[in-house]
């Protein structure tokens, strides 16, 4: 590929460019970058690292000094307003994932009233009960199981291993990674004199369009009612989302993050690695919660941290102060 055929794909991320092209081969990380592909960095601290590089092209932030040095090294440049997205769509011109072509593998086993769209993959060891309808080019990977009633749309990718209980709903372009599991009962037990019984889990999972669930995640279905995910949130590898949590459009769960049951999570919401969420607990929207934190009780839209929940800057100073103490 032609540095100039790139940055056309590129569009309006480009603000302006270096005279001189380049073949492109490839992408890669600014110090793993060989004379045949691109790289990009985000920021002054990067500048040793642009200095020492091998790349043939970089992406940069609009910043003068970093412009000059990619010149002096006689590299291909771009300047973008957001460096990382434009590298992501650069990647995106090299490397396509793996998706078998449209067809029904002989070895899948489809109930006869499954509501197939057009173009749908279904690869060998699939199994789809009764009343399941798939939308357009549907991909299903090997050993997908599918209980009765669940509803998947259009460009919707499940890979290998996924389990979709009774009724879920998945919505357009979604993407569910390897061993995940949604629509499993909730963890609902009422106590009585002689052990705990089993509370019904008679609700439903939806997931909303260009949702993104992790490989091994888990999304529990509700003992009434339904457990959503809202537009374009993004759901790591070994998240844990309890029965009836509502989840808002274009929030970030990263890691090992685990919400017990009834929890809500605002719009634009970030929960870093491994928090922990009580049951019941109402996030605001765009609130961001610093990874190994626990929210025991409703916050408000801001920034947060640590056990117990803090906001950022006092936890910092905290943070600071114990190092002190520790040295002391």
């Amino acid at each position: 590929m032609k540095f100039s055929d790139l940055i056309v794909s590129l569009g309006e991320l480009v603000i302006r460019t270096g005279s001189q092209d380049c073949d492109l081969h490839g992408a890669a990380a600014i110090t793993a970058a060989t004379p045949s592909s691109i790289s990009f960095v985000m920021g002054a601290k990067y500048r040793t690292a642009l200095e020492q590089t091998n790349a043939a092209a970089v992406i940069l932030p609009d910043r003068p000094e970093l412009v000059a040095i990619a010149e002096a090294l006689g590299l291909c440049w771009l300047t973008a307003t957001n460096p990382r997205l434009a590298f992501a769509r650069t990647i995106a011109q090299f490397y396509t994932p793996f998706r078998p072509a449209p067809g029904i593998d002989r070895h899948a086993t489809i109930d006869p009233d499954t509501t197939l769209g057009d173009h749908v993959s279904i690869a060998p060891g699939v199994t789809i009960y009764h009343n399941v309808t798939l939308g357009d080019r549907v991909c299903l990977l090997p050993n997908v199981t599918i209980y009765p009633g669940v509803t998947i749309g259009t460009g919707t990718t499940v890979h290998a291993g996924v389990t979709l209980y009774q009724d879920t709903q998945i919505g357009d372009y979604c993407t569910i990674h390897a061993g995940a599991q949604i629509g499993a009962d909730g963890f609902g037990f009422v106590q009585t004199a002689t052990g705990w019984e089993k509370m019904p889990q008679s609700g439903y999972v939806k997931l909303g369009d260009f949702v993104e669930v992790g490989a091994n995640s888990t999304i529990d279905r509700p003992a009434v009612g339904v457990t959503s995910i809202g537009l374009g949130t993004k759901i790591d590898n070994l998240v844990q989302v309890g029965h009836g949590c509502t989840i808002g459009d274009h929030c970030l769960l990263c890691g090992q993050v685990g919400l017990a049951g009834g929890v809500t999570v605002g719009d634009f919401s970030v929960l870093a690695g491994q928090t922990g969420v009580v049951d019941g607990v109402s996030i605001a929207a765009g609130s961001i919660v610093a990874g190994r934190s626990v929210v025991r009780q409703d916050i408000k839209a801001g920034q947060w941290a640590g056990d117990p929940l803090v906001p950022l800057p006092q936890w910092l100073k905290l943070a600071a102060k114990l190092k002190r103490l520790a040295r002391s």
